[in-house]
């Protein structure tokens, strides 16, 4: 299923037409492959499934959720630039928002924890918060904001849950996610990368 689903972003992904041309990215399938499929590694089935049958549905209805999701982020990546487009996007309702936001502090309070463990990995990765944000740096509260926006309800409920379920048995998913990204570079786990780094 995770094959399945990176292949059908990698689609959206590679038809995204950014403000200023093709991006160096859409280039590099390698480098998309290893970041998608370790945080992918770390959803349940239940949440891989529901955002495999997103994906499935944006494409019946010719709207590319990658897209979507670049555009959410020039809120505060570009806001000049949102503001022109905003009008031609889905409206996020204040459910959601509230949903997400709720999503990212648990996520940003994962990511502190891991960071301060593994500062040598933390210095390689996104900045953390917004306020760092500008057109040229999108921090991963931004990033992580925007994907959660692209999320079905059904989806978005099903990840809540997930992460929810990870919070209660103290799993850091994160952690997990940068422990499964170290392994698809060729590193033994993250504490492997951090002694190499």
């Amino acid at each position: 299923m995770i094959e399945n689903i990176i292949k059908r972003e990698w689609d959206f992904f590679d038809k995204v037409n950014n403000i200023g041309g093709r991006a160096n990215c859409q280039d590099n399938y390698p480098t998309f492959y290893i970041h998608r499929k370790a945080q992918f590694l770390n959803f349940d089935e239940q949440t891989l499934q529901s955002y495999l049958d997103d994906l499935i549905r944006y494409e019946a209805i010719h709207l590319n959720p990658i897209t979507l999701k670049y555009a959410y982020m020039m809120e505060s990546n570009d806001p000049i630039h949102y503001n022109e487009i905003k009008d031609q996007i889905p409206a996020i309702d204040d459910k959601t928002k509230l949903i997400v936001d709720e999503l990212v502090a648990i996520h940003l309070e994962m990511l502190k924890e891991c960071n301060q463990k593994y500062p040598k990995f933390a210095s390689i990765s996104r900045d953390v918060n917004a306020s760092d944000d500008n057109e040229n740096n999108t921090s991963y509260e931004t990033y992580l904001r925007g994907e959660l926006y692209t999320y079905s309800p059904n989806t978005l409920a099903s990840y809540a849950k997930m992460i929810i379920h990870m919070v209660h048995n103290k799993i850091n998913f994160v952690l997990n996610n940068r422990d499964s990204c170290a392994k698809e570079y060729g590193y033994l786990s993250i504490d492997d990368a951090e002694s190499k780094i």
